[in-house]
């Protein structure tokens, strides 16, 4: 008797639980990337990459910084603390870029784009359920 009235509370209390369908999930992170066609990965590195990395440094708050120097293209990725505003940070990230802007190629054919990586407008988890029939002859 003892057992089903735990289960039945248990049920009760778990249907009673409030739940979010689809879960604001943040992560404090921001994405700069600068393309700049024609150059090699060690030019990326040294016209542009270590000059971005260089104001990056003097931001408050992050937690990780990384930066990757491939053929045509410069990306760094910083990563806050949680609890840093997401818009702070990519406001901060925006002004250390226009620090870092005089020491950059001026035949760039783009600005350096900063964007901040929104998990929410992904897909996290797909369900999907099939039927699978076995037939023996």
């Amino acid at each position: 008797m003892a057992t089903v009235i735990i289960t039945l509370v248990g049920i009760i209390t778990y249907n009673s639980l409030p739940k979010e369908s689809f879960p604001e999930v943040v992560f404090p992170q921001i994405y700069v990337s600068t393309p700049y066609p024609g150059a090699a990965p060690k030019d990326i590195e040294n016209l542009i990459t270590k000059h971005l990395e260089k104001q990056m440094k003097s931001l408050t708050g992050v937690k990780k910084m990384t930066s990757n120097s491939v053929q045509d293209f410069s990306n760094v990725i910083i990563e806050f603390q949680t609890d840093v505003s997401i818009s702070d940070a990519k406001r901060d990230v925006k002004d250390a870029v226009d620090r870092a802007k005089p020491d950059l190629p001026t035949d760039l054919p783009d600005d350096p784009q900063v964007i901040d990586i929104d998990i929410s407008a992904f897909r996290l988890c797909s369900l999907t359920f099939r039927e699978t029939t076995t037939c023996k002859h």
